[in-house]
């Protein structure tokens, strides 16, 4: 019967972060409840409250100690989820206390933070990541973002502006980053013989 209570209390809990209950989300964690419970596909309350765009609610979750960059099933975090809502608070908050915008979904892409938020044109969150003022991980460029490059072919979109110069720049990234891990894989078979 403990089981079935717990998961009960679980359902309770990871709706009311889908719905932004504070007060719920509150009481719940108040009563020492597990902050980084999660639903069959791995997704925590701040997956929900992020994709939900729940900034409170991510706060409350923070403050306890909520687990940041803890990945679902797919491999995505509540940075990915945020940013693929174009939810720019809630990125605010997750940036602000240290998400990491460097961490690679298991999807067939590869997707990291700005690929999410790029492949929904969410072009102020691409900023948020980019500008170290809002991102403390931002040093310099970000090597990892190559969102710019796959988003075109993803969704047939234009792109505008800043992005334009941004896909240049990542396409440019990307092609370096790929050489080296070819000449690597070369070296490594090479050594091997």
């Amino acid at each position: 019967m403990g089981g079935s209570s717990s998961k009960i209390k679980e359902d309770i809990f990871l709706d009311a972060c889908a719905n932004g209950d504070c007060k719920k989300v509150s009481e719940l964690l108040l009563n020492n409840f597990d902050v980084n419970a999660k639903t069959s596909e791995g997704w925590t309350g701040l997956h929900l409250a992020s994709y939900k765009g729940h900034v409170d609610i991510v706060t409350i979750l923070l403050n306890y100690d909520a687990n940041i960059d803890m990945q679902d099933k797919k491999g995505f975090t509540a940075l990915m989820y945020a940013c693929q809502e174009g939810h720019e608070n809630t990125v605010k908050v997750l940036l602000k206390h240290k998400a990491r915008d460097d961490i690679i979904a298991l999807d067939w892409v590869g997707s990291t933070a700005h690929l999410c938020a790029a492949s929904n044109c969410n072009w102020e969150v691409c900023k948020l990541l980019e500008n170290p003022h809002h991102n403390p991980n931002q040093v310099g460029t970000n090597t990892s973002a190559n969102a710019m490059i796959l988003v075109p072919v993803l969704k047939g979109t234009q792109c505008v502006g800043h992005c334009c110069f941004h896909t240049i720049k990542m396409t440019v990234l990307f092609i370096f980053g790929s050489v080296r891990m070819i000449k690597r894989s070369v070296d490594c078979v090479l050594k091997s013989k």
